[in-house]
């Protein structure tokens, strides 16, 4: 579909963006699989940083989510679609909560409780 629509389509890069922060939410996951098994916090692992890398970019997507629901969900609203731009509207909510836990989590590992940092880390992801 992104093929089909010219170049500077909302719907293409609003489809690009989200493709982008799928990325990032992959990275997450496989940094928090890789932090599960760890016993410390070693400043010198590259895993923490990413993690910190990653979590602005998220807090980022703020602005896609905006385009978001500024531009396509009143389009599908006014196109009789109702449920879905709720239930996104939701879970953007949701989303902002999370992606401010993960940024503040990033910026705290090197003075909290290792096993506490694990422990906020997975909660974040469920």
């Amino acid at each position: 579909m992104k093929q089909q629509l010219p170049p500077g389509h909302i719907v293409a890069t609003l489809v690009s963006e989200h493709e982008l922060i799928l990325g990032f939410l992959e990275k997450l996951d496989s940094i928090n699989k890789t932090v599960q098994q760890m016993n410390a916090y070693d400043q010198t692992r590259e895993d923490f940083k990413m993690l910190a890398h990653i979590a602005e970019h998220l807090a980022e997507a703020e602005l896609h989510h905006q385009r978001e629901e500024q531009i396509l969900f009143p389009e599908l609203e006014v196109r009789g679609v109702y449920g879905p731009p709720a239930v996104m509207r939701a879970e953007h909510e949701q989303l902002r909560k999370s992606k401010q836990r993960l940024k503040n989590l990033a910026a705290q590992v090197a003075e909290m409780e290792f096993s506490q940092f694990k422990e906020h880390l997975v909660s974040i992801q469920a």
